[in-house]
């Protein structure tokens, strides 16, 4: 039997979220206005944690949501003051 492990740290959740897009490191890192892949590597093993100003990039490039990006769970009534105060 084949055991879920529920991403619980942003790390996690952001790897796991670029896995499933079936992106690179270096394609999520262009994405997000990046030159290369060391941040997203970074951010993936915990030694760095993005720029407030990134996760709605991030979360759109992977096709989640900022807040469960961010916090493990979806928001109620949104998340303001994510990325200068912009609702999506």
């Amino acid at each position: 039997m084949t055991r879920i492990v529920k991403p619980t740290t942003f790390s996690q959740r952001l790897r796991r979220s670029r896995e499933q897009a079936g992106m690179t490191q270096a394609e999520l890192a262009r994405s997000v206005g990046y030159k290369d892949r060391n941040a997203v590597w970074q951010w993936e093993h915990d030694k760095q944690m993005p720029p407030l100003s990134t996760f709605p990039l991030l979360a759109e490039a992977l096709g989640v949501d900022k807040c469960w990006l961010a916090f493990g769970e979806q928001c109620q009534g949104g998340f303001k003051g994510l990325a200068m105060g912009e609702e999506k």
